[in-house]
């Protein structure tokens, strides 16, 4: 079967390039695209990570408890020439008014009502709250609330045992050692291996330059298999021994 001469096909077999220089160009080429793709990708997400910069927690009630249920990220729109702004949200391609009552820099949160309306809100003053509903802070009952977890802190995490301070770090000194030794004792099986591969490999070049000499030539390419069974047979033996 004829041998697929690309610059003869394609008219290049003046400018002399062979099959190995079109491949070598397509390997560069084929290298080229990858390497600007991987690079578009990082300008698109460097990109989209500076124009999505706000945060949206979202909020609802899930059996009588309100919960989070989503976190977003939002960028605003200019709408019009006198400075109105929209807020798109991504991930659940809802459109907002821009919020104003932020929890943190450029982090909002939104509750969602019955009616599905996403409202913005922030946390309460909890001291207020509970001087409107009446409630009394005892001091001593507190005092008393902070002794008892001193207590459980000194019996629990202050006073550990020799196993509880120590026996991650003698696990692992464990388990590092017994990956060193395994290696060990696979670099000196390797070797020791690889010694008698080595040979046996000299042996069989022995054989082949005889059967050469002896054989007469290229036609003494028909004795190299029964030489290298006699070598590996040798060989055998030997280690039997």
């Amino acid at each position: 079967m004829p041998e697929l001469n690309f610059g003869q096909t394609f008219g290049f077999d003046k400018l002399n390039i062979t099959n190995s220089t079109i491949s070598n160009i397509a390997l560069v080429i084929l290298i080229s695209i990858v390497i600007l793709a991987l690079f578009g990708f990082l300008i698109y997400m460097v990109t989209m990570k500076k124009i999505y910069v706000y945060r949206l927690r979202v909020f609802k009630t899930i059996g009588n408890t309100p919960t989070q249920i989503g976190y977003f990220k939002g960028k605003a729109v200019s709408i019009g020439k006198v400075g109105d702004f929209l807020m798109f949200v991504k991930g659940a391609k809802k459109w907002l008014e821009f919020p104003t009552l932020q929890t943190a820099k450029n982090e909002y949160w939104f509750y969602i009502r019955e009616d599905g309306e996403w409202i913005n809100f922030v946390l309460k003053d909890l001291n207020e709250v509970s001087k409107l509903m009446g409630v009394k802070f005892i001091k001593q009952d507190m005092r008393l609330a902070r002794l008892s977890i001193d207590e459980i802190l000194a019996q629990r995490l202050l006073h550990k045992s020799f196993l509880e301070r120590w026996g991650i770090a003698i696990g692992f000194a464990i388990f590092f050692l017994i990956i060193a030794v395994s290696l060990v004792i696979f670099m000196y099986q390797y070797g020791k291996t690889a010694g008698q591969f080595t040979e046996s490999a000299k042996l069989l070049k022995e054989a082949i330059q005889i059967a050469y000499q002896h054989g007469g030539g290229s036609n003494s390419t028909q004795l190299i298999p029964a030489s290298a069974f006699m070598v590996f047979y040798r060989r055998k033996k030997k280690w039997q021994i």
